[in-house]
Protein backbone atom coordinates (compact mmCIF):
# COMPACT_ATOMS: atom_id res chain seq x y z
CA UNK A 1 0.00 0.00 0.00
CA UNK A 2 1.26 3.29 -0.76
CA UNK A 3 1.91 6.22 1.60
CA UNK A 4 -1.11 8.38 0.41
CA UNK A 5 -3.01 5.11 1.15
CA UNK A 6 -2.06 4.43 4.72
CA UNK A 7 -2.89 8.22 5.35
CA UNK A 8 -6.31 8.17 4.05
CA UNK A 9 -7.22 5.20 6.22
CA UNK A 10 -5.87 6.36 9.34
CA UNK A 11 -8.17 9.46 8.69
CA UNK A 12 -11.40 7.95 7.84
CA UNK A 13 -10.45 5.14 11.14
CA UNK A 14 -9.94 8.58 13.53
CA UNK A 15 -13.20 9.96 12.33
CA UNK A 16 -15.12 6.32 13.04
CA UNK A 17 -13.55 6.35 16.42
CA UNK A 18 -15.04 10.24 16.97
CA UNK A 19 -18.33 9.72 15.41
CA UNK A 20 -19.40 6.71 18.38
CA UNK A 21 -17.88 9.01 21.03
CA UNK A 22 -18.40 6.60 24.90
CA UNK A 23 -21.17 5.50 25.99
CA UNK A 24 -21.19 6.48 29.53
CA UNK A 25 -21.50 10.65 28.42
CA UNK A 26 -24.04 9.64 26.52
CA UNK A 27 -27.43 11.93 27.50
CA UNK A 28 -29.92 9.28 26.44
CA UNK A 29 -29.20 6.60 28.49
CA UNK A 30 -32.83 5.05 30.13
CA UNK A 31 -31.30 4.98 33.24
CA UNK A 32 -30.54 9.00 32.95
CA UNK A 33 -34.09 9.42 32.50
CA UNK A 34 -35.61 7.85 35.19
CA UNK A 35 -33.49 9.93 37.44
CA UNK A 36 -34.33 13.26 35.81
CA UNK A 37 -35.74 16.30 37.48
CA UNK A 38 -39.30 15.94 35.92
CA UNK A 39 -42.09 14.06 37.95
CA UNK A 40 -44.10 11.17 36.54
CA UNK A 41 -47.27 9.95 38.78
CA UNK A 42 -47.19 6.25 38.95
CA UNK A 43 -50.81 4.92 37.48
CA UNK A 44 -51.71 3.94 40.95
CA UNK A 45 -50.82 7.24 42.35
CA UNK A 46 -54.16 9.70 43.91
CA UNK A 47 -52.91 12.65 42.64
CA UNK A 48 -51.14 13.67 45.63
CA UNK A 49 -47.17 13.10 46.94
CA UNK A 50 -46.06 11.99 50.49
CA UNK A 51 -44.20 15.24 51.53
CA UNK A 52 -45.54 17.51 49.02
CA UNK A 53 -48.34 19.50 48.41
CA UNK A 54 -50.62 19.35 45.07
CA UNK A 55 -52.00 21.89 43.17
CA UNK A 56 -56.31 22.07 43.93
CA UNK A 57 -58.53 22.64 41.23
CA UNK A 58 -59.60 26.25 42.95
CA UNK A 59 -56.02 26.99 42.23
CA UNK A 60 -55.23 26.04 46.55
CA UNK A 61 -53.04 23.44 47.80
CA UNK A 62 -54.67 20.18 48.82
CA UNK A 63 -53.30 20.88 52.68
CA UNK A 64 -54.80 24.28 53.04
CA UNK A 65 -57.88 22.66 51.86
CA UNK A 66 -57.43 20.14 54.47
CA UNK A 67 -56.86 23.16 56.94
CA UNK A 68 -59.82 25.01 55.45
CA UNK A 69 -62.17 22.21 56.02
CA UNK A 70 -60.67 21.43 59.77
CA UNK A 71 -61.14 25.03 60.07
CA UNK A 72 -64.67 25.32 58.92
CA UNK A 73 -65.64 22.05 61.04
CA UNK A 74 -64.14 23.70 64.01
CA UNK A 75 -66.36 26.84 63.01
CA UNK A 76 -69.32 24.70 62.95
CA UNK A 77 -68.79 22.56 66.30
CA UNK A 78 -68.62 26.05 67.86
CA UNK A 79 -71.75 27.09 66.30
CA UNK A 80 -73.28 23.49 67.37
CA UNK A 81 -71.76 24.37 70.85
CA UNK A 82 -73.32 27.86 71.35
CA UNK A 83 -76.64 26.99 69.83
CA UNK A 84 -76.35 23.96 72.76
CA UNK A 85 -75.92 26.35 74.84
CA UNK A 86 -78.18 28.91 73.75
CA UNK A 87 -81.27 26.36 74.08
CA UNK A 88 -79.77 25.27 77.78
CA UNK A 89 -80.14 28.63 78.36
CA UNK A 90 -83.46 29.06 77.64
CA UNK A 91 -84.34 25.88 78.93
CA UNK A 92 -82.97 26.83 82.12
CA UNK A 93 -84.81 30.59 82.07
CA UNK A 94 -88.30 28.35 81.35
CA UNK A 95 -87.93 26.18 83.90
CA UNK A 96 -87.02 28.76 86.41
CA UNK A 97 -89.98 31.07 85.30
CA UNK A 98 -91.95 27.97 85.20
CA UNK A 99 -90.89 27.32 89.06
CA UNK A 100 -91.52 30.39 89.48
CA UNK A 101 -94.85 30.50 88.45
CA UNK A 102 -95.39 27.49 90.35
CA UNK A 103 -94.78 29.44 93.52
CA UNK A 104 -97.26 31.86 93.32
CA UNK A 105 -99.84 30.49 95.33
CA UNK A 106 -104.09 31.46 94.06
CA UNK A 107 -106.32 31.35 95.92
CA UNK A 108 -109.35 30.28 93.50
CA UNK A 109 -107.64 31.98 90.22
CA UNK A 110 -106.57 35.30 91.83
CA UNK A 111 -102.76 35.07 93.40
CA UNK A 112 -102.20 36.12 96.57
CA UNK A 113 -99.31 36.56 99.12
CA UNK A 114 -99.44 33.34 101.88
CA UNK A 115 -97.16 35.89 103.73
CA UNK A 116 -100.13 37.85 104.43
CA UNK A 117 -103.28 36.90 103.66
CA UNK A 118 -105.09 32.96 104.16
CA UNK A 119 -107.47 31.51 101.08
CA UNK A 120 -110.57 30.12 102.73
CA UNK A 121 -110.98 27.68 100.00
CA UNK A 122 -114.36 26.41 100.93
CA UNK A 123 -115.50 29.67 98.94
CA UNK A 124 -111.93 31.00 97.08
CA UNK A 125 -112.24 34.15 99.39
CA UNK A 126 -109.26 36.20 100.97
CA UNK A 127 -108.42 37.43 104.38
CA UNK A 128 -105.70 39.48 105.90
CA UNK A 129 -103.99 38.77 108.67
CA UNK A 130 -101.62 39.93 111.11
CA UNK A 131 -99.58 38.86 113.81
CA UNK A 132 -99.84 40.33 117.52
CA UNK A 133 -97.64 39.13 120.10
CA UNK A 134 -97.57 34.99 120.01
CA UNK A 135 -101.13 35.19 118.39
CA UNK A 136 -102.30 35.17 114.01
CA UNK A 137 -105.39 37.08 114.35
CA UNK A 138 -107.12 37.17 111.21
CA UNK A 139 -107.76 41.13 110.68
CA UNK A 140 -111.47 40.87 109.07
CA UNK A 141 -114.04 39.48 110.28
CA UNK A 142 -115.27 36.21 108.50
CA UNK A 143 -117.50 36.05 105.79
CA UNK A 144 -118.48 32.54 104.91
CA UNK A 145 -121.97 31.08 104.29
CA UNK A 146 -125.40 32.27 102.45
CA UNK A 147 -127.40 35.18 103.63
CA UNK A 148 -130.55 34.73 105.25
CA UNK A 149 -132.73 37.43 105.99
CA UNK A 150 -133.16 38.17 109.72
CA UNK A 151 -136.35 36.99 110.51
CA UNK A 152 -135.48 33.41 110.65
CA UNK A 153 -132.90 31.13 112.97
CA UNK A 154 -129.90 30.01 110.98
CA UNK A 155 -130.27 26.20 110.33
CA UNK A 156 -127.63 23.94 111.92
CA UNK A 157 -124.05 24.73 110.44
CA UNK A 158 -121.11 22.28 109.38
CA UNK A 159 -117.76 23.38 109.14
CA UNK A 160 -118.60 23.57 105.03
CA UNK A 161 -121.68 24.93 105.14
CA UNK A 162 -123.61 27.84 107.11
CA UNK A 163 -126.13 30.90 107.10
CA UNK A 164 -125.57 34.11 108.10
CA UNK A 165 -126.97 37.44 108.30
CA UNK A 166 -126.10 40.71 106.71
CA UNK A 167 -126.57 44.19 108.99
CA UNK A 168 -130.14 45.59 107.01
CA UNK A 169 -130.27 41.96 105.04
CA UNK A 170 -127.71 43.84 102.79
CA UNK A 171 -125.61 41.55 100.65
CA UNK A 172 -122.46 44.58 100.70
CA UNK A 173 -122.60 44.63 104.34
CA UNK A 174 -120.89 41.26 104.90
CA UNK A 175 -118.46 41.85 101.97
CA UNK A 176 -117.48 45.08 104.13
CA UNK A 177 -117.91 44.13 107.53
CA UNK A 178 -118.29 40.29 107.62
CA UNK A 179 -121.03 38.03 108.71
CA UNK A 180 -123.36 37.86 111.57
CA UNK A 181 -123.89 34.67 113.22
CA UNK A 182 -125.89 33.28 115.77
CA UNK A 183 -123.76 31.29 118.22
CA UNK A 184 -124.26 27.69 116.79
CA UNK A 185 -123.58 28.92 113.90
CA UNK A 186 -120.20 30.20 114.67
CA UNK A 187 -119.20 27.16 116.48
CA UNK A 188 -120.41 24.61 113.49
CA UNK A 189 -123.19 22.68 116.23
CA UNK A 190 -126.98 22.20 116.32
CA UNK A 191 -129.04 25.07 116.85
CA UNK A 192 -130.57 23.86 119.66
CA UNK A 193 -127.41 24.53 121.50
CA UNK A 194 -128.86 28.30 121.18
CA UNK A 195 -131.87 27.36 123.34
CA UNK A 196 -131.02 24.31 125.31
CA UNK A 197 -129.00 24.38 128.48
CA UNK A 198 -129.36 20.27 129.19
CA UNK A 199 -127.57 17.41 128.25
CA UNK A 200 -125.14 17.57 125.67
CA UNK A 201 -126.03 21.24 125.10
CA UNK A 202 -124.52 21.77 128.25
CA UNK A 203 -121.38 20.22 127.17
CA UNK A 204 -118.26 22.96 127.03
CA UNK A 205 -116.98 23.11 123.87
CA UNK A 206 -112.89 22.26 123.74
CA UNK A 207 -109.86 24.21 123.20
CA UNK A 208 -109.37 25.50 119.43
CA UNK A 209 -112.70 24.37 118.22
CA UNK A 210 -112.60 25.27 114.60
CA UNK A 211 -116.86 26.48 114.40
CA UNK A 212 -116.81 27.74 110.76
CA UNK A 213 -113.10 29.04 110.58
CA UNK A 214 -111.28 27.85 107.58
CA UNK A 215 -109.17 24.44 107.86
CA UNK A 216 -106.26 25.64 110.39
CA UNK A 217 -108.08 28.42 112.06
CA UNK A 218 -110.36 28.41 115.23
CA UNK A 219 -112.91 30.60 117.02
CA UNK A 220 -111.39 31.84 119.96
CA UNK A 221 -111.39 31.38 123.95
CA UNK A 222 -111.94 34.15 126.30
CA UNK A 223 -108.59 33.46 127.41
CA UNK A 224 -107.35 33.93 123.89
CA UNK A 225 -109.30 37.16 123.66
CA UNK A 226 -108.18 38.35 127.21
CA UNK A 227 -104.07 37.73 125.74
CA UNK A 228 -104.57 40.37 122.81
CA UNK A 229 -106.18 42.32 125.41
CA UNK A 230 -103.42 42.57 127.54
CA UNK A 231 -101.01 42.54 124.78
CA UNK A 232 -102.44 45.47 122.95
CA UNK A 233 -103.39 47.56 126.30
CA UNK A 234 -99.22 47.49 126.22
CA UNK A 235 -97.53 47.26 123.26
CA UNK A 236 -99.42 50.65 122.53
CA UNK A 237 -97.44 52.46 125.04
CA UNK A 238 -100.36 54.65 126.32
CA UNK A 239 -101.83 54.66 129.16
CA UNK A 240 -103.41 51.32 130.89
CA UNK A 241 -107.16 50.28 129.53
CA UNK A 242 -106.96 52.03 126.09
CA UNK A 243 -106.15 48.82 124.10
CA UNK A 244 -109.28 49.17 121.94
CA UNK A 245 -108.26 52.74 120.72
CA UNK A 246 -105.45 50.93 119.17
CA UNK A 247 -107.52 47.68 117.70
CA UNK A 248 -110.39 49.95 116.32
CA UNK A 249 -110.85 50.24 112.65
CA UNK A 250 -109.56 54.39 111.39
CA UNK A 251 -113.09 55.06 110.28
CA UNK A 252 -116.75 53.52 110.50
CA UNK A 253 -116.84 54.63 114.44
CA UNK A 254 -118.84 57.43 115.63
CA UNK A 255 -117.38 59.28 118.13
CA UNK A 256 -119.49 59.82 121.14
CA UNK A 257 -119.97 59.27 125.25
CA UNK A 258 -117.28 62.28 125.90
CA UNK A 259 -114.05 60.58 124.17
CA UNK A 260 -113.17 62.37 120.82
CA UNK A 261 -110.03 60.76 120.29
CA UNK A 262 -109.66 58.85 117.31
CA UNK A 263 -108.88 55.13 116.79
CA UNK A 264 -105.69 54.79 114.31
CA UNK A 265 -105.55 50.89 114.42
CA UNK A 266 -102.02 50.91 115.57
CA UNK A 267 -101.70 47.03 114.51
CA UNK A 268 -103.67 46.62 111.65
CA UNK A 269 -106.11 44.34 113.52
CA UNK A 270 -109.09 46.92 111.72
CA UNK A 271 -112.05 46.28 114.07
CA UNK A 272 -114.54 47.56 112.50
CA UNK A 273 -118.09 48.52 113.41
CA UNK A 274 -120.55 46.17 112.93
CA UNK A 275 -123.51 46.43 114.73
CA UNK A 276 -125.15 43.12 115.86
CA UNK A 277 -128.79 41.42 115.70
CA UNK A 278 -130.93 41.59 118.62
CA UNK A 279 -133.89 39.39 118.93
CA UNK A 280 -134.36 39.57 115.69
CA UNK A 281 -133.62 43.28 114.97
CA UNK A 282 -130.52 45.04 113.72
CA UNK A 283 -128.54 47.40 115.81
CA UNK A 284 -125.76 49.76 116.56
CA UNK A 285 -123.45 50.21 113.08
CA UNK A 286 -120.71 52.43 114.17
CA UNK A 287 -121.54 52.14 117.61
CA UNK A 288 -120.69 48.93 118.64
CA UNK A 289 -118.81 45.61 117.39
CA UNK A 290 -118.31 41.98 119.27
CA UNK A 291 -117.14 38.61 118.19
CA UNK A 292 -118.48 35.50 120.17
CA UNK A 293 -115.94 32.99 121.73
CA UNK A 294 -116.17 29.27 122.34
CA UNK A 295 -117.32 29.86 126.17
CA UNK A 296 -121.25 29.39 126.86
CA UNK A 297 -123.28 29.21 130.55
CA UNK A 298 -124.82 25.62 130.84
CA UNK A 299 -127.43 27.15 133.38
CA UNK A 300 -128.95 30.20 130.88
CA UNK A 301 -128.80 30.66 127.25
CA UNK A 302 -126.28 32.97 127.03
CA UNK A 303 -122.47 32.83 125.59
CA UNK A 304 -119.16 35.11 126.11
CA UNK A 305 -118.46 37.56 123.68
CA UNK A 306 -115.92 40.72 123.55
CA UNK A 307 -116.75 44.18 122.39
CA UNK A 308 -115.88 47.57 121.90
CA UNK A 309 -118.22 50.66 122.01
CA UNK A 310 -117.80 53.84 120.02
CA UNK A 311 -116.92 56.00 123.24
CA UNK A 312 -114.90 53.43 124.85
CA UNK A 313 -111.01 52.73 124.49
CA UNK A 314 -111.61 49.14 126.41
CA UNK A 315 -112.10 45.75 125.24
CA UNK A 316 -113.82 43.89 127.21
CA UNK A 317 -116.18 40.77 128.14
CA UNK A 318 -119.84 39.95 128.99
CA UNK A 319 -122.15 37.41 128.09
CA UNK A 320 -125.10 37.81 125.66
CA UNK A 321 -127.92 35.31 124.64
CA UNK A 322 -127.09 32.67 122.25
CA UNK A 323 -129.30 33.05 119.37
CA UNK A 324 -128.70 36.61 118.75
CA UNK A 325 -125.98 37.59 115.93
CA UNK A 326 -122.11 38.52 116.20
CA UNK A 327 -119.31 38.60 114.21
CA UNK A 328 -116.38 35.91 113.86
CA UNK A 329 -112.44 36.68 114.35
CA UNK A 330 -110.66 33.51 113.74
CA UNK A 331 -107.34 32.71 115.55
CA UNK A 332 -104.62 30.86 113.69
CA UNK A 333 -103.95 27.08 115.55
Amino acid sequence: MTLRSNLFFAAALAMLIASCGDSSTSGNDPDDLSSSSVLIPDSSDDGSSEGGSSVAPDGSSEGESSSNEVSSSSSEESSSSEESSSSEEESSSSSEESSSSETVPLCGTVPYDSTTHLCDIRDAKLYRFVTLGTQTWMAENLDFGTMVSVAVDQADATVDAAQKYCYNDTAAYCDSLGGLYQWHTAMAVPQLYDTTCTGIYSLPIGAEHRGICPAGWHVPSPDEFETLRVWADSANGGASNDEAQSLKSVEGWIDGYGWAGPSDDAFGFTAFSTGYVYNGAFYSIGEMTGWWTTEFSGVIADARRYKMNRGEKTLSVGGFMRHNAFPVRCLKN
